[in-house]
């Protein structure tokens, strides 16, 4: 309890959609609690139904919390202190307290909770205890990576083999056969495929750190595409216009401003990571040949690309226990850093005091304006333009990265080391080193679920808890960066897995359409899954808002916020930008930004036959996401990779 400065307020108005209710506010080591009593003027209904007029609490998970700005009294406004909270699950919040000396102590307690904690063993998920019947549930065991193996047909014997060593030998064998001009044996057919998941300029210039690409002349039995998914630091600015467009939605009731999430450009990634996937499923389930998926690092676009591709080959992962493997399998063996790119320690920047902000910070702005007579209209809803923006672009998180962009040997005595956090170390967030990665992944998926309703076992409030449970830090599933760290910290015994909530409550999460028969002879019931192209849409549930203040009342309105590009024709129709920006073979490529290897203009045979094999799969080499863009717009891609 040291931390709390205060823990209970009386008197304290929460404003949220525009709506305004009294209560107390409750600051626990975990939580914060507000209660209240609805009102009601039906002084019958009262006596027929006490359970009317039951107390209601709101309960919000300090991790749960990204921004919180104190905004104190301000004589000329004559408005209360207020404490604005924006919440990684869209909950927009506002807390006014009359007494200034009490707004202060709640602000300070919530930071101190928030991000003054120093260790991930001090969050919730290690003193969380569950009650029946999620104390019978033992989440930790649904995946096994040996009998996963099993179910896939790769035997105990083969999984214990030295794979570096097979790898080479087969490498070696068909690249000599390949000189010889002897036919190929690497895989069903030759077909096999390398996706470096980056835009093409951004690949090359990886080269710089040590993170660039293959040469495609020490892999002529394959050919390779570049995919112009961008970086952590381009998505998280992606979310953040999201998150302006919706910032206001604690003291007003007005829909979201529809052009800003045009451009926030959310939906155009989203739609690339399918795009991505289906490339990849269509080579396997279609081509019968291997893909080999990286990018620079192997643990965001990789783990993305990787596990949508399996949720389009395998029924089995459409299961609810099915997806609970393969997150497992593909996001927490694999080794995706969910405490650096969810930030559940938090960070001191996502707190802001309003006019005490040093040097005049716009970008950091809380409120704006300090009110008055001209300004009532805002001062009475308790906002102004650019309380919730945040600019990201300080370059302080890239000197000391532990990131996809950090080198692995800088090779000067200087140069900071990337640091593993260990059990007893103390840990910060790097604000830069945050990013949607999972989140789009649940997105991507939310998609397929839509596009496909009866071919999923679990719903769409599946998805959007399993989200919630990502912040909430109440389990140990999501906690470090890796699987080593995990055991060493000893998640398995000193927390409970998310997988409990979710198992016990299986009936709450269940689709009520799904139907499990797989016939490939009957449409709608295939195997192979493929997601619809131009239909991606706003997951208006998980933002908080109805489906027409998101997504309209038409397919076509997305045309903007896909990156799609219209046909002239004014009939609304239009035509996607492909997730394709290169192709590479040992003798040919083409694309943007890949170097020596340039087809000419009149080449268009060579062309045509380097890319067939890619556009029979579906997905055509359009001008993708580096196709017809200026060198400037190139070179500034090329900077946002390198930070």
């Amino acid at each position: 309890m040291d931390r709390t400065r205060i823990a209970k307020v009386d008197d304290v108005t929460l404003v949220r959609r525009g709506q305004r209710v009294e209560g107390t506010l409750h600051l626990t080591p975990h939580h914060l609690i507000f209660r209240h009593t609805p009102s009601t003027d039906d002084s019958t209904s009262m006596v027929e139904n006490p359970a009317a007029v039951k107390p209601r609490e709101l309960w919000i998970t300090y991790p749960m919390i990204h921004i919180c700005t104190l905004r104190p009294n301000h004589p000329a406004t004559h408005l209360p202190s207020s404490i604005r909270l924006r919440c990684r699950d869209f909950t927009f919040v506002c807390f006014c307290i009359s007494d200034e000396k009490h707004a202060r102590d709640v602000y300070d307690s919530i930071k101190a909770w928030t991000c003054k904690l120093g260790r991930i063993e001090k969050l919730y998920a290690f003193s969380y205890q569950p009650q029946t019947p999620e104390k019978d549930v033992n989440g930790w065991d649904i995946y096994d990576a040996r009998r996963e193996w099993k179910r896939l047909g790769v035997s105990d014997k083969r999984a214990d083999r030295e794979r570096e060593a097979l790898e080479d030998e087969i490498i070696a064998r068909t690249s000599s056969d390949d000189r010889a001009g002897k036919p190929h044996v690497y895989g069903a057919q030759q077909h096999n495929l390398i996706v470096d998941a980056r835009p093409t300029v951004n690949a090359y210039a990886m080269q710089a750190v040590g993170l660039g690409s293959e040469n495609m002349d020490n892999y002529r039995f394959a050919t390779k595409v570049y995919l112009g998914i961008d970086n952590i630091h381009v998505m998280r600015e992606s979310l953040n216009k999201v998150i302006d467009a919706l910032k206001e939605s604690d003291v007003t009731p007005l829909a979201p401003n529809r052009e800003m999430l045009a451009k926030s450009g959310w939906l155009k990634h989203i739609g690339g990571l399918l795009d991505g996937a289906s490339l990849i499923a269509r080579q396997v389930g279609l081509q019968h040949s291997h893909v080999l998926i990286h990018c620079s690092d192997g643990w965001d676009r990789t783990s993305q690309l990787s596990a949508l591709s399996q949720l389009l080959l395998d029924p089995y992962y459409r299961t609810l226990e099915g997806f609970i493997v393969l997150v497992e399998k593909d996001w927490l063996s694999f080794g995706h850093m969910f405490n650096h790119r969810s930030g559940f320690l938090s960070s001191e920047k996502w707190f802001v005091i309003e006019n005490e902000r040093i040097g005049g910070d716009t970008a950091k702005s809380s409120f704006g304006n300090n009110g008055g007579a001209g300004h009532a209209f805002e001062s009475a809803l308790l906002s102004a333009k650019g309380f919730f923006n945040k600019d990201n672009n300080s370059r302080d998180s890239f000197v000391d990265s532990d990131g996809e962009l950090q080198p692995y040997d800088t090779g000067s005595p200087n140069a900071k080391k990337a640091s593993t956090p260990k059990g007893n170390d103390k840990n910060i967030t790097k604000v830069k080193e945050t990013s949607p990665v999972f989140h789009q992944f649940l997105d991507a998926t939310y998609q397929l679920l839509y596009q496909h309703p009866t071919r999923f076992e679990f719903n769409e409030r599946f998805l959007r808890r399993l989200f919630y449970h990502l912040y909430s830090c109440q389990y140990g599933t999501f906690l470090y960066n890796n699987e080593r760290e995990r055991v060493e910290a000893n998640v398995r015994d000193r927390t409970r897995s998310v997988w409990d909530y979710f198992l016990s409550r299986r009936e709450q999460f269940v689709n009520e359409k799904y139907d499990d028969a797989i016939d490939d002879n009957s449409r709608g019931q295939e195997r192979l899954l493929f997601p619809k192209a131009g239909e991606v849409r706003w997951w208006n549930e998980l933002f908080g808002r109805t489906d027409a203040e998101l997504n309209g009342s038409t397919v076509h309105r997305h045309t903007q916020s896909q990156g799609l590009e219209s046909d002239g024709s004014g009939s609304g129709s239009a035509t996607p930008n492909t997730v394709l920006t290169g192709v590479e073979t040992a003798d040919s490529a083409v694309g943007v930004g890949i170097p020596g290897k340039a087809i000419s203009n009149g080449a268009a045979g060579a062309i045509s036959a380097l890319t067939a094999g890619v556009v029979g799969l579906g997905v055509g080499l359009g001008k993708g996401r580096d196709g017809g863009k200026s060198p400037s717009s190139v070179k500034a891609e090329m900077e946002v990779e390198m930070q």
